[in-house]
């Protein structure tokens, strides 16, 4: 991913899919170089992404080794605790056991759909032997979010179909 790319915020991401879906008009309000303050919340999620990052990439880590590390996002010191290492466990050892290709933290393209646009998948797995596409957000807060008619993984299975367009014609799209 580019530079510009990482800190690229889209004015219709997927994340306020289910805002600009249903309100057309609301992009025109919104700034070009739209950014938004990180809060603590967020900048909590973020370093559990990177948690989860850095123990599949290389299969090398466990989240229990980053217990005790303080990740700095923006201005939020975040500490990586038994409780957060505890949550992301179960995820970590649920993406090991699938089988095909993997990408982490992977941009995926939408704008055959909406022009210019993409996202990023926080974990893909492609496993091209029984034709079956897996894609998950991490989500980690306090806020429940419900994956079924999730307009956000909806953007996702877009970018996935344009940037892999092999996987088209995949019978089972598994989105969590």
């Amino acid at each position: 991913m580019s530079e510009n790319e990482e800190d690229y915020h889209s004015r219709r991401s997927p994340s306020g899919a289910a805002y600009w879906m249903t309100c057309g008009q609301s992009v025109q309000g919104i700034p070009k170089d739209y950014s938004t303050p990180s809060s603590f919340y967020a900048a909590e999620g973020t370093a559990a992404h990177w948690v989860v990052e850095q123990c599949l990439k290389d299969n090398f880590f466990e989240p229990e080794d980053f217990v005790g590390h303080i990740h700095l996002v923006g201005e939020h010191k975040i500490d990586i605790t038994d409780e957060m290492a505890e949550h992301l466990w179960e995820l970590i050892e649920h993406v090991r056991s699938m089988v095909g290709d993997k990408f982490f933290e992977v941009r995926v393209h939408f704008d055959e759909w909406a022009y210019g646009e993409s996202g990023s998948v926080d974990i893909l797995v492609i496993d091209r032997i029984n034709k079956i596409v897996t894609f998950i957000d991490l989500k980690y807060g306090h806020v429940q979010v419900e994956a079924a008619n999730n307009k956000q993984l909806q953007c996702y299975a877009l970018g996935v179909m344009q940037d892999f367009p092999d996987t088209r014609t995949y019978p089972t799209w598994r989105l969590g």
